[in-house]
């Protein structure tokens, strides 16, 4: 998606409050992206292939041993000096 399709009123950002697996907290914060307007439309024409709705499995395996909840690894996604003070990272 090219910048300048869109009016950055169509994107908000929020650095929300992350939980792990099991609901605990985590010390780190998720990326929470808002998107209206044009940014929407055009995600939703062009770029989403389909929504599950997966409530239930994760209702049913709320009591599975952590050691058994397969999750997938993560690392830490490189961010500039600059855009992490902007972000007040």
């Amino acid at each position: 998606m090219d910048q300048a399709e869109f009016s950055l009123d169509d994107v908000s950002l929020r650095l929300d409050p992350d939980h792990g697996p099991g609901g605990e907290p985590l010390e780190r914060r998720a990326i929470q992206l808002g998107l209206r307007g044009r940014a929407l439309r055009k995600l939703n024409d062009e770029h989403l292939v389909g929504v599950e709705d997966v409530s239930s499995i994760v209702a049913a395996n709320r009591g599975v041993a952590r050691e058994a909840l397969m999750t997938p690894s993560e690392r830490v996604y490189p961010v500039a000096a600059s855009t992490r003070a902007r972000l007040g990272m």
